[in-house]
């Protein structure tokens, strides 16, 4: 299995330029002959769920056209700290 990581955060633009990025490195692969299996998108994303929900749609856009051109990629997200942030501040606070 390869792959293409473009994790950056909570930056849309960001996340559009590394995937850019990704798209040419997948072109060049290609043409030396090895073909990627997955993208990456890391993950860093914010543990505001209001900054989440204002990137994600985004996002989401510029991995579908890039799916589009790749339809047998697998895609991978890492959202821990968006999921996990607010169980660990109310451990925090029972514990504490």
């Amino acid at each position: 299995m390869s792959s293409g990581s473009s994790g950056v955060g909570a930056d849309q633009a960001l996340y559009k330029q590394a995937i850019d990025c990704c798209d040419m490195l997948f072109q060049y692969a290609a043409e030396v002959g090895h073909k990627f299996t997955v993208l990456d998108i890391g993950g860093g994303f914010s543990e505001s769920t209001e900054t989440f929900l204002e990137i994600a749609p985004n996002v989401a856009k510029y991995v579908a056209k890039f799916t589009e051109k790749y339809p047998r990629i697998r895609v991978l997200a890492e959202p821990g700290n968006i999921i996990a942030v607010h169980c660990i501040i109310v451990s925090w606070l029972v514990l504490c």
